[in-house]
């Protein structure tokens, strides 16, 4: 049976992994989940209305532990910002406990607290710190969470580099943290996202965003599979699922110009 129950400093939380699917063996959290919300609570007390902002949080955990607070929740997902608007109403919490926000938004104001789960690319994480910027205040506390695993030493060099000095906590549970406050004399580089490319042997330019798959080139896999691309007039309704920075649909759509694409 699945683990749903979490119990952290914050209370006991009811939470679902989405979409729910039968014999589900994973947790909609992680240690690193619980690593943070312990942590966090003391430091909560010591700041009066604290301004919280989540960015990456999986399945809503951080939201609904720290709904108390009204955080904003910013993510590339939106299954991930989904899961936190169901689990907030299955635990009966008020819809606006969280302000739900996707990643190429940007949150009004500056914040006590930015608590970012560590992502998969470190292109994402330069991406969301650089476009942060304005939402520091010179004691803006920064916490970077993730499993061991997950925090190679390019995420540590890469909030260094844009938030400030870095401290790590001790590992518990395989998880650890990052703790980093602002440096006032950071130098912050441009943003290089979207990454633009010229598709190669069309006019096409093509844009990407940081936590697009293969963002700087088409990838081996994509190029084999528009080489491969039906033409044919019979064609009308298509479905492009998973589509990524949108090539393949592209590339179709201009094959094919009767059929209307999803």
């Amino acid at each position: 049976m699945t683990e749903t129950n979490i119990q952290v400093a914050q209370g006991q939380f009811n939470m679902q992994r989405f979409p729910i699917e039968k014999n589900q063996k994973l947790r909609a959290w992680d240690a690193a989940d619980e690593y943070l919300l312990n942590d966090l609570a003391a430091k909560l007390k010591r700041v009066e209305n604290p301004r919280i902002l989540i960015v990456n949080d999986n399945f809503g955990t951080l939201a609904v532990a720290l709904h108390a607070f009204s955080p904003y929740c910013i993510s590339d997902s939106f299954i991930s910002l989904t899961s936190t608007a169901e689990n907030l109403a299955q635990n009966k919490l008020p819809e606006n406990g969280a302000q739900l926000l996707t990643s190429l938004q940007q949150p009004d104001g500056k914040f006590d607290f930015i608590l970012i789960k560590a992502p998969k690319t470190v292109a994402y994480l330069e991406d969301t710190l650089i476009r942060l910027q304005a939402r520091f205040k010179p004691d803006t506390q920064l916490i970077v969470a993730g499993m061991v695993k997950n925090l190679p030493a390019s995420v540590w060099q890469t909030v260094e580099l844009l938030v400030g000095p870095t401290a790590p906590s001790r590992a518990v549970k395989k998880a650890r943290l990052i703790y980093a406050q602002p440096d006032s004399q950071r130098n912050i580089p441009a943003n290089p996202y979207p990454v633009t490319y010229q598709l190669e042997n069309t006019d096409y330019q093509i844009s990407n965003h940081a936590n697009v798959f293969s963002h700087k080139s088409l990838d081996i896999g994509t190029r084999f599979f528009l080489q491969h691309l039906p033409q044919d007039n019979k064609y009308r309704q298509v479905v492009d699922l998973g589509c990524g920075n949108g090539v393949v649909g592209l590339i179709f759509a201009a094959n094919n110009s009767g059929a209307q694409l999803h």
